[in-house]
């Protein structure tokens, strides 16, 4: 009978430890999160309730429904955290939102990974007003890493190149994804990770979501935060000061920035009603193919460049526009 007793006692400790492993993001758990039985969960408060949907800058997406995503980098550079809008018909996902929205900012990137039937982990955030570089230093095969980069920096969405897709566990190796010349860069899962926090409106508290991005199922009015926390500095809470993100061209075609006009044409690209802009143009992986002042009012440019993606950067005094445009 004591035996009986102790195996009980035993089995229920285990299962009360891996009870204890919070779920990461709703679905995923991770080992680091609950450190003896002090709970690791950010530590949220009201969080920024002045700001309100009129004061966001950047939307994307249409749609009669609208949310809002809110990502907190926990760095040292500022803006620190930051607001974009997404608007929608139909059924979206926390998933849809970020993946749309980093899909319509040039300056943002997401690495997310498919880790089994309840779908995608959101890895780590990028964010750069210049065109920065993402790095795979892990054991994983880095050619494929590298192609999943190059395809990641030119749509916006990194997809991590080993996940469960073909039926295999996913590699949790999000620590070793690193970037070069970003404004923002966090991605991690052992040493520190993005907690995933949701309100229904804008007057409710936030709170840590009890679902992953591909299962929260956004409403109208509806709000996403995602924050990371090193594990080494303390978890952190959200930021009681929201910045909106600017708005930006991800269309250059008859797109018009204030009083600026860019139009875009294969390789031949017009700037209209800016001269004097000093203006550069990258490709994706960041390296620079031209350099250049505009000289007036309506200036054709021949670049005369490979086929891909490229980003103009054009600048006059404070006035600073960042878009990109494809070569055919």
């Amino acid at each position: 009978m004591k035996k009986i007793l102790s195996l009980l006692i035993v089995f229920a400790a285990c299962f009360s430890n891996m009870m204890a492993q919070t779920t990461m993001q709703g679905n995923n758990a991770n080992p680091v999160v609950m450190n003896g039985n002090k709970d690791m969960r950010p530590g949220l408060v009201k969080s920024d309730q002045t700001f309100t949907f009129d004061d966001i800058e950047f939307w994307t997406g249409e749609g009669s429904n609208e949310a809002a995503i809110v990502i907190q980098w926990n760095d040292e550079n500022t803006p620190n955290t930051l607001v974009w809008g997404y608007r929608w018909d139909g059924e979206a996902c926390g998933l849809d939102m970020a993946i749309a929205v980093a899909k319509a900012d040039p300056r943002l990137v997401v690495l997310t990974q498919y880790t089994g039937s309840m779908g995608n982990t959101i890895c780590g955030f990028g964010y750069g007003e210049e065109p920065f570089k993402v790095i795979y230093n892990g054991g994983g095969d880095k050619a494929k890493a590298d192609k999943a980069i190059a395809e990641g920096m030119e749509s916006g969405v990194i997809y991590h190149p080993f996940g469960a897709e073909e039926g295999g566990q996913p590699d949790y190796d999000y620590d070793d994804w690193s970037a070069e010349g970003a404004l923002h860069w966090n991605a991690g899962w052992y040493k520190g990770y993005w907690s995933y926090n949701v309100r229904d409106n804008q007057t409710d508290d936030f709170g840590y979501s009890g679902l992953g991005a591909s299962s929260r199922m956004l409403t109208n009015g509806s709000w996403d935060a995602w924050m990371y926390s090193d594990f080494n500095s303390g978890m952190g809470s959200l930021s009681d000061k929201f910045t909106a993100a600017t708005a930006v061209s991800t269309d250059i075609d008859n797109e018009v920035i204030a009083d600026a006009k860019i139009l875009a044409n294969d390789n031949m690209v017009r700037f209209m009603n800016m001269k004097n802009y000093q203006c550069t143009i990258s490709d994706i992986s960041g390296k620079i193919v031209k350099t250049f002042t505009i000289g007036n009012n309506d200036e054709l440019v021949n670049l005369s460049v490979a086929a891909g993606m490229y980003i103009v950067n054009a600048t006059d005094g404070n006035d600073n526009v960042n878009c990109k445009f494809i070569v055919k």
